[in-house]
């Protein structure tokens, strides 16, 4: 079965005010777990890069299902699902040390071409094997969609120490990015979902807007011409 593990400890430093994991850390840990698991599968960034290709992460969607105190052991596990010709699914959950689940997420996954930077086929270079079909959520993750913004724009600019491996913005920065815009959450977070549209590049300025609607607030950074580059959309509890 293509499942993978480890285990993790949060610092306090790794929580808000609210008591909020921070969403760039639970992405981090995401993102660990699937590089790790992609290492483990034969198609990790080294292997692919050789061939011309690499992973990009589309959507990233989790749930809080239970608090997290700092200094607790979580175990953080993994698994794809079966995939199509341009992605899959990558299943998320982390657990405390008697298997209760803490947070549950979902991600998808696509394969671009170093050279052009268009998508390129994700069955044509992913590994056999027994896959686990169990998801954490019912239905597959809806597409944000636009809003109409209230209140100030708030610019940024992203340095160097955002930017991974791949060239390009990582994904954990993306939360960071809407929590400076936000200043703070506002309360217990229960869904975090990002959608991310276009690559956002070094020094590349994003005008991040946002919108309110009940205990949900929509989050969008745009570029200089106007372009949609990621939607985010937190839910509190």
């Amino acid at each position: 079965m293509m499942k993978f593990s480890d285990n993790y400890i949060f610092s306090e430093s790794d929580f808000d005010t609210f008591g909020n994991i921070l969403p760039s850390k639970v992405l981090d840990v995401f993102q660990i777990l699937a590089g790790n698991h992609a290492s483990q599968l034969g198609i990790g960034f080294h292997s692919m890069l050789d061939r011309h290709l690499l992973w990009v992460v589309t959507q990233i969607k989790y749930q809080v299902c239970a608090d997290i105190a700092p200094g607790q052991q979580v175990t953080g596990i993994t698994w794809p699902l079966p995939p199509t010709r341009h992605g899959f699914e990558r299943q998320y959950l982390i657990c405390d040390s008697d298997g209760n689940i803490l947070i549950k997420g979902t991600s998808n996954w696509a394969l671009i071409d170093t050279e052009t930077r268009h998508l390129a086929s994700v069955s044509d270079v992913y590994p056999e094997g027994e896959h686990c079909t169990d998801r954490n959520f019912d239905e597959k993750i809806r597409r944000l969609r636009d809003f109409d913004a209230v209140g100030e724009t708030f610019e940024i600019c992203p340095d160097e120490s955002t930017i991974d491996r791949n060239g390009h913005v990582n994904n954990t920065n993306y939360a960071e990015f809407v929590r400076a815009a936000l200043g703070c959450f506002g309360g217990k977070i229960d869904t975090f979902q990002i959608d991310f549209i276009n690559e956002v590049m070094c020094h590349q300025k994003l005008y991040i807007q946002h919108a309110v609607s009940g205990t949900t607030t929509l989050v969008k950074g745009l570029s200089d011409d106007d372009k949609r580059m990621f939607t985010c959309s937190i839910t509190l509890k």
